[in-house]
């Protein structure tokens, strides 16, 4: 394992997490939308009983991810471990942080562009993050698990 190159590849993998979740926040979920997977079913959650979408990503992670683990090893694991605990970290801090009301109230006013704004976004983010080998978590790890 390259320290330098895996190193590398950690920077990546943040700014792709960063990415997808200011997509979630100021676009999905001002429109009342959901994502697939388990970002999908955790934001079903928090607009039925409020529960943390992050927290929530969390827990459904867990067992998905020892899948992953016993399937690709730990290398593999290392990476996913990224996607599994900080996008759910960056989702509570962009809820807090990044944020922007004007987006919020356009994506609010009009769905269908916070869907479209929203796709490209998170769809960026995560092609950024699969791009070195990692993913979101969730359902990502179960397709890459399958192929």
């Amino acid at each position: 394992m390259n320290i330098k190159k895996l190193g590398q590849e950690f920077i990546i993998i943040n700014i792709g997490l960063f990415i997808c979740s200011i997509g979630i926040v100021n676009f999905l979920i001002p429109s009342k939308l959901a994502a697939g997977g388990v970002t999908g079913m955790s934001t079903l959650l928090y607009y039925i009983l409020e529960l943390p979408i992050g927290l929530t990503m969390l827990a459904l992670n867990i067992p998905i991810f020892l899948l992953g683990l016993l399937v690709y090893g730990k290398e593999y694991a290392l990476k996913c471990l990224c996607g599994i605990f900080l996008f759910p970290a960056y989702t509570g801090l962009s809820e807090k942080l990044f944020s922007f009301d004007s987006l919020i109230v356009f994506s609010g006013t009009l769905p269908l562009a916070g869907a479209v704004l929203a796709g490209i976004i998170v769809g960026t983010g995560i092609g950024i993050t699969i791009s070195v080998g990692s993913n979101t978590g969730g359902s990502v790890i179960l397709a890459q698990v399958v192929r």
